[in-house]
């Protein structure tokens, strides 16, 4: 009996020992399309599509959390991508995004990815009201 036991419990940890050494190896396929991702191409790729549909949590999914906030007033979020060059975010609640923009070696300049547009006001038509009218 105590062998039988034994014999069951070295199995029972070999099991054990062998699922942590084979799940890193399978946790690790398919990284490549894992999200966040710092890679520029596959960031570029999913921000070209961003929209006023989209919000602040989008970017976040993409890219992680950020690397700093360099604004004052509004948030001004940076991500540092794999080339060495940085993604910056405004947004005045983490939550609307008010531009985009690409910057670092090899750009000249800033490359505006997003901007959001402005709605005209709606114009009143008929007699104004007020004091004045």
């Amino acid at each position: 009996m105590i062998i039988a036991f034994g014999f069951k419990m070295k199995t029972v940890i070999l099991n054990i020992i062998l699922v942590f050494l084979i799940l890193p190896i399978r946790l690790d396929a398919g990284q490549d399309d894992a999200l966040p991702s710092r890679e520029t191409e596959k960031v570029m790729s999913y921000l070209s599509k961003y929209n006023d549909k989209k919000n602040y949590d989008y970017i976040e999914s993409l890219l992680g959390l950020p690397d700093s906030d360099i604004g004052s007033g509004i948030f001004v979020l940076t991500f540092n991508l794999s080339d060495e060059t940085t993604i910056t975010i405004g947004t005045p609640d983490k939550n609307e995004v008010f531009y985009i923009k690409h910057s670092g070696p090899g750009i000249d300049g800033t490359i505006e990815i997003y901007k959001k547009t402005e709605k005209p006001a709606p114009q009143r038509f008929g007699p104004k009201s007020g004091p004045h009218s």
